[in-house]
C-alpha cells in the first residue's frame, strides 16, 4: 500500500513503524504508519446524508462556516469532485469519517495489486 500511495496524488507521509510481538521479537513483516494531513473541504452538505442535517444545513444558510461544526452520523457521501483538487487520497475537511476518500484511479490499483481493502463507490457531483 505504501508503494502505491508514493505513485499516486497523495499528500501522505508515509512512516516505517517499529513493531515487534510482546516478547521483544520482531514481527516477520514490515509495517508503516500512513499520516494523511489533507482534509479537504468538498463535502456536499445538501446532497449528503448525515445527522443533523436540517441543522446544519440552517446554520449554513445563516452564514455560518463549515469550519465552526463538525458534521457526524454519515450516512452516505456527495463531494463535489471540483473541490477534491485531483488528490487521490484524502480526508474530508470537517466531517467525522474515520475512512479516507480514495480516486477511482487509486482504487482501480488496490484492486489490480489484490490489496484486502472495502470500496464503497461515492456520488460524484
Amino acid at each position: 500500500m505504501a508503494a502505491l500511495l508514493k505513485l499516486h496524488k497523495c499528500d501522505v507521509q508515509i512512516i516505517q513503524a517499529d513493531t515487534r510481538y510482546f516478547n521483544g521479537k520482531n514481527t516477520e513483516k514490515t509495517y508503516f504508519l500512513v499520516h494523511a494531513e489533507q482534509r479537504l473541504s468538498c463535502f456536499d452538505y445538501q446532497q449528503s446524508e448525515y445527522a443533523g442535517k436540517a441543522l446544519a444545513l440552517e446554520r449554513l444558510a445563516q452564514g455560518e462556516h463549515p469550519d465552526s461544526f463538525l458534521v457526524k452520523g454519515v450516512r452516505s457521501v456527495v463531494i463535489d469532485e471540483k473541490c477534491a483538487a485531483d488528490a487521490d487520497f484524502f480526508f474530508l475537511k470537517n466531517v467525522v469519517l474515520v475512512d479516507p476518500i480514495v480516486s477511482e484511479t487509486l482504487a482501480k490499483s488496490m484492486l489490480n495489486e489484490r490489496l484486502k481493502v472495502h470500496l464503497e463507490e461515492l456520488v460524484i457531483k
